[in-house]
């Protein structure tokens, strides 16, 4: 599993919405007919295969037991629990690389077209939604209470200040999200 966890580039406590960023951000770069490099239909394959294997860990850890049959198996040849165990993994890995196989087999844009590509960009669709509500929010909410309330004459400077930063602070998180190629832009 080690291995996955380097593959995407996360660490090993990482969490699925991390797991699903490393994987999106990877899969844009490594996907074959993007990357010319030789290896690329290979580490495609890798990601996906490390992606499916590691969502599924998130997904059902702990949940072996649902798989009944595999212990049904397991009394009848004598295996114990965890060489069944590692049976299924294994079955499971080969399963999660056939899938990974395929994904790497298709064009670029039927792959971001893809249940697996989408159902990594639906939570962040979801995540800068809630971003850009909470820098309006920032912007919004301190002008609506000084229009509500009012400056006190000895407050005055202080709450322009206020106002100031919250317009910067949420204007720039909106920007963030909306235009996230500015970002690199001004880095370069």
């Amino acid at each position: 599993m080690k291995k996955y966890y380097d593959i995407l580039g996360i660490s090993q406590n990482s969490s699925e919405n991390e797991i699903k960023r490393a994987y999106r951000i990877s899969a844009k770069t490594l996907h074959p007919d993007v990357n010319t490099s030789p290896d690329a239909h290979e580490k495609f394959i890798e990601l996906n295969e490390a992606y499916i294997c590691l969502l599924h860990q998130k997904e059902n850890k702990n949940n072996f037991n649902k798989y009944a049959s595999y212990y049904k198996q397991a009394a009848s040849m004598r295996k114990s629990r965890e060489e069944i165990y590692k049976e299924w993994q294994r079955r499971r890995r080969a399963q999660a690389r056939a899938q990974a196989a395929k994904h790497a087999k298709m064009k670029y844009e039927a792959f971001i077209n893809s249940k697996l590509y989408k159902s990594a960009l639906v939570l962040y669709k979801l995540v800068d939604i809630l971003y850009v509500f909470m820098g309006f929010m920032i912007v919004f909410v301190p002008f609506l209470t000084v229009i509500l309330n009012g400056i006190e004459e000895e407050k005055i400077a202080i709450t322009i200040i206020a106002l100031l930063f919250t317009t910067i602070f949420g204007t720039s998180m909106v920007i963030m999200i909306l235009k996230p190629d500015l970002l690199k832009k001004i880095k370069h």
